[in-house]
């Protein structure tokens, strides 16, 4: 018998959004069925149209730091934060935090290369992109993320998921990148925008599971 988790997962499945959901680590996507909420209302403005929850069924697939996607309305999320709802004993729905991608981000990292005889060999630097691991150096990566800009720090009590605190100049992304203080987030608005130059200050890797958090500031450097 399926039970009531697999009760509520029919249901989904009946009523529900279609996501497809990306999972960065096997490079892998399945599809699946949510019930969006379509906005923290309780919360700032930015919280209202960034942070959303929704319901998840009792066995998704879904990890920490993947990438959703809501099909019809061609809507990116990270997947935040995730809550079970334990009824008897067994998990009968997952309650999920996402917050939803405004930027696509490009992260390079300075790295010396050697000179030639137009500059009398004297090292270079030059901007190397970062990749997952694993993919082809030719191939450039363009990740989704939430840039948080120039915002005042926000804060939101939630039932499941307790306070959430949001903090200006924060971007958040996947784990799943060899991100560090240093490397450069080039935020772009679509595949084709140059994007706009910030140097990573900071990256927290444990406060939230599945994604880092990088403080940003201007770069200015060539």
């Amino acid at each position: 018998m399926p039970g009531l988790g697999g009760d509520i997962a029919d249901v989904l499945k009946e009523l529900g959004s279609v996501v497809d959901i990306y999972d960065h680590s096997t490079n892998t996507t399945v599809q699946e069925y949510v019930d969006p909420e379509q906005g923290l209302s309780r919360g700032s403005p930015f919280m209202t149209q960034y942070v959303r929850t929704c319901t998840m069924y009792h066995n998704t697939q879904g990890k920490l730091g993947n990438l959703l996607k809501f099909v019809n309305q061609n809507e990116y999320f990270l997947f935040v934060a995730q809550a079970p709802e334990i009824f008897e004993g067994s998990t009968i729905v997952n309650e999920a935090l996402l917050y939803k991608c405004n930027t696509l981000v490009q992260f390079k990292r300075r790295i010396k290369v050697p000179g030639s005889e137009e500059n009398n060999y004297t090292p270079q630097t030059e901007w190397k992109d970062i990749h997952y691991a694993g993919e082809e150096p030719e191939l450039v990566h363009l990740f989704f993320g939430l840039f948080t800009g120039h915002l005042s720090s926000v804060e939101l009590s939630t039932k499941d998921f307790g306070n959430i605190v949001i903090e200006k100049n924060q971007l958040f992304v996947t784990n799943h990148i060899n991100i560090k203080a240093g490397d450069r987030a080039v935020l772009k608005a679509s595949e084709e925008d140059e994007g706009e130059n910030h140097e990573v200050e900071v990256v927290e890797r444990f406060k939230m599971p599945g994604i880092k958090i990088c403080k940003l500031k201007e770069d200015t450097r060539g």
